[in-house]
């Protein structure tokens, strides 16, 4: 019993001499948190105020009973080359859902929440891709399309800080040049007045269309319009005269095994890439400038739309 009393003794005694400590330090540890708290909510709110995809993002998920006959989906290379708002005021209301950097798996899941979200269909989805940029199997979901979903988990890598940290580049680059700055959202669609010109050479390149029909979420794609009676339009994107192929446009029709389909035009061979101006129609890594997305939207819409 004594040793107890006497063991008692020592603990109180440490526990009185640690208490300021341990105070001072229950604090640090809250301004600390508060401090990254407040922190990330800034940086979050600069980035859904200030950023064009977070708008455009949040855009997209607040229409009210939109009708659009036609959804654009893709990465950057659909973002700025489809000018939706052309296409809206030639009767085919449309909205360019593409989003920089995303996957195909990423553009499966906006299809899919879009359908969720809203009572009306699109009567065509337009898919806009370049085997020339990459994988066609890229299993991430665009970080800004996670972390804006219904129902999505966060955890501490979602902190804005950490899970957006390329967008702060983004911004400063904004900050330093009125091109970046001066950057129209416009159904959809971001429209660049930026030229760079295109001062590639041909290659020897051949289109490989067995991509396409070999990619898992085109085929998931490819399904959910075929239950929803959409029409499936893939482009292979024009680009640089370097990646340009020397295959026929098409249409190519895409056949997949659950007996859905999807119609192919090769946008990207030679001659197509021929209506575009060298100097004045790109602004950068085969992506078009406003002024080649009108050039394309037009072509496209007399080659696809006109007689529909």
């Amino acid at each position: 019993m004594l040793y107890l009393k006497n063991d008692s003794s020592i603990v109180a005694h440490l526990l009185n001499y640690s208490y300021p400590n341990m105070k001072r330090f229950i604090i640090n540890i809250f301004l600390i948190t508060l401090l990254v708290a407040i922190v990330n909510g800034l940086y979050l709110a600069l980035l859904y105020y200030g950023d064009i995809t977070f708008i455009k993002r949040h855009e997209s998920l607040h229409f009210t009973d939109p009708d659009f006959e036609l959804l654009v989906m893709g990465n950057s290379l659909a973002t700025d080359a489809f000018d939706t708002g052309w296409l809206s005021e030639q009767g085919l209301s449309s909205y360019n859902m593409a989003i920089p950097g995303s996957s195909i798996k990423t553009n499966c899941f906006q299809l899919n929440e879009y359908l969720s979200n809203y009572e009306s269909k699109p009567k065509y989805v337009i898919l806009g891709l370049g085997t020339y940029t990459g994988s066609f199997e890229d299993e991430t979901i665009h970080p800004i399309v996670e972390f804006t979903s219904v129902g999505y988990r966060y955890s501490i890598d979602d902190l804005p800080m950490i899970k957006f940290r390329w967008l702060a580049i983004e911004m400063l680059k904004k900050m330093v040049s009125s091109l970046e700055r001066n950057v129209k959202l416009s159904y959809g669609q971001f429209k660049f007045q930026k030229v760079q010109p295109d001062n590639t050479v041909y290659g020897e390149n051949y289109f490989e269309m067995d991509r396409y029909l070999k990619s898992k979420y085109i085929q998931k794609i490819a399904a959910v319009c075929k239950v929803n009676k959409i029409k499936l339009i893939l482009i292979e994107m024009p680009g640089f005269k370097e990646v340009q192929n020397k295959n026929e446009m098409g249409p190519y029709s895409l056949n997949f095994p659950d007996g859905s389909v999807g119609i192919l035009y090769n946008l990207n061979n030679v001659e197509f890439g021929k209506l575009f101006d060298a100097k004045k129609h790109w602004i950068g890594n085969s992506h078009l400038n406003e002024y080649g997305a009108v050039r394309l939207t037009e072509e496209m819409y007399q080659i696809i739309f006109k007689n529909k």
